[in-house]
């Protein structure tokens, strides 16, 4: 009897498995059309010479995709591109513009189609992983509720900050989020959280690759509210973190 009991078990467990399917990352179209945001239809996308970043952007504001874009490179700020698709789905333009870029990936969880890229498990910690014992924040902008995640974060690795100085963009005052109260959750979660719960807002680190272990005086990362017509950011973001001057070795 226990034998017979043991093989329906590992029946229901491989059973489940299947049913389970593959991870929600980029490369799998069954995958993509099993993300109900990702099928929706496209009557027409065209970018012409712009970088990935300002493309991913547009394709977010074009078609409310709330964003996370964790892995940022000199050529995602600075190769255009041109792309013209018609009668399609956002998850067939997200896999063509990754697709352009080598190592680039996507994958979907709490409800945010985030970009990542092949090299980002490099061994050292990444502080997206960091957990916030506590987070929470009553109705306001995604720009509020970041910068209390900031803070927060911030207070995480320096229990010795007594306070904090400078300033940032609140957001749209017309388009609040809240209230939340999380517990025990990684950075990158509260973020998918905002930019979910928002609605029409990406968020995208803000350090180069291999950096994602150190902490930046201007932030790890920021987030962005769509914006129509579509924001052009790459060239600010690329003077963020690698300064005015462009690299002439990344242009193809």
């Amino acid at each position: 009897m226990r034998s017979g009991f043991r093989a329906i078990y590992v029946w229901v467990v491989v059973i489940l498995a299947l049913m389970m399917g593959p991870p929600q990352s980029m490369g799998s179209p069954k995958v993509t059309q099993s993300i109900p945001i990702l099928r929706n239809h496209v009557a027409s996308f065209r970018v012409e010479r712009l970088p990935l970043l300002d493309a991913l952007l547009q394709l977010g504001q074009q078609e409310d995709v709330p964003s996370g874009i964790e892995y940022v490179d000199r050529q995602v700020l600075e190769k255009p591109i041109s792309v013209r698709m018609d009668e399609t789905t956002v998850g067939e333009i997200r896999e063509m513009l990754l697709g352009r870029h080598k190592g680039y990936s996507w994958h979907f969880r709490e409800g945010v189609v985030t970009v990542s890229h092949a090299s980002d498990g490099s061994g050292r910690e990444n502080l997206l992983d960091r957990v916030i014992p506590k987070f929470s924040v009553l109705r306001c902008t995604v720009g509020d509720a970041s910068n209390l995640l900031r803070m927060d974060f911030q207070l995480e690795l320096h229990p010795q900050i007594k306070g904090f100085a400078g300033d940032y963009s609140p957001g749209n005052s017309q388009n609040l989020i809240g209230p939340f109260k999380l517990r025990n959750v990684p950075v990158w979660k509260v973020l998918n959280r905002l930019v979910s719960a928002n609605k029409k807002a990406a968020w995208i680190v803000q350090v180069p690759p291999g950096h994602l272990d150190k902490l930046p005086s201007y932030g790890l990362w920021t987030i962005l509210e769509y914006e129509n017509p579509p924001r052009r950011y790459a060239e600010a973001l690329r003077k963020t973190i690698w300064g005015s001057t462009p690299n002439p070795t990344d242009r193809q």
